[in-house]
């Protein structure tokens, strides 16, 4: 099967719209967004997660999420997340490639995953691992910090599930409501970006 991610340049569907890009990620709506502005950061090369690409990658990815904090409807005040694969083991992930989610306004679900996994590491965001962890995992933080779970075993959208148990406006699974026009709105947002 042919990774989504990897064929973004050849794609004509509108979640695949490039909103920025540098040297290692494009940043592209998310496909059933949480909420206007819900995006994800996807690495241009096909790592299995965020905590196993190179140092140098890291570090770039660490300045886009610093650039999107100052966009207006960000203002710094954002939730992002991954569900990190390991070998085999996709931790929840359904497509083995790097790809982080970030939603705008929803820091305070930072803490959802609270008292369901284990919880491995607290770290701020400066301080991202430099190697790859050896389990699956759970990554959610916000500009000031990273928590990392134990992700073995994990469903699909896991995360998403949590966020929607706390709040009824998020409807658990993404496929069940694609939002087109959140998707064109946020769109819209980041025409008027200048990073």
């Amino acid at each position: 099967m042919l990774c989504p991610f990897c064929n973004l340049k050849t794609s004509n569907s509108i979640n695949d719209t490039v909103l920025y890009e540098n040297e290692y990620f494009v940043v592209v709506p998310a496909k059933g967004p949480i909420t206007e502005g819900h995006v994800l950061i996807v690495s241009k090369s096909h790592d299995l997660s965020l905590l196993c690409v190179k140092k140098e990658q890291k570090r770039i990815f660490v300045e886009v999420l610093n650039k999107i904090a100052g966009i207006e409807n960000f203002y710094g005040d954002f939730l992002f997340f991954e569900h990190g694969s390991y070998n085999d083991s996709m931790g929840g992930k359904t497509i083995d490639h790097t790809h982080i989610h970030v939603i705008p306004n929803y820091s305070q679900y930072a803490n959802v995953l609270d008292g369901t996994y284990l919880l491995k590491e607290k770290i701020c965001i400066s301080e991202i691992p430099n190697t790859c962890l050896h389990y699956p995992y759970l990554l959610i933080g916000t500009q000031k910090e990273i928590q990392i779970y134990e992700g073995a075993d994990v469903k699909s959208q896991e995360i998403r599930i949590k966020i929607a148990e706390n709040n009824p406006k998020v409807i658990p699974n993404w496929q069940d409501e694609e939002n087109i026009n959140v998707v064109k709105k946020t769109i819209n947002m980041w025409k008027n970006v200048k990073f």
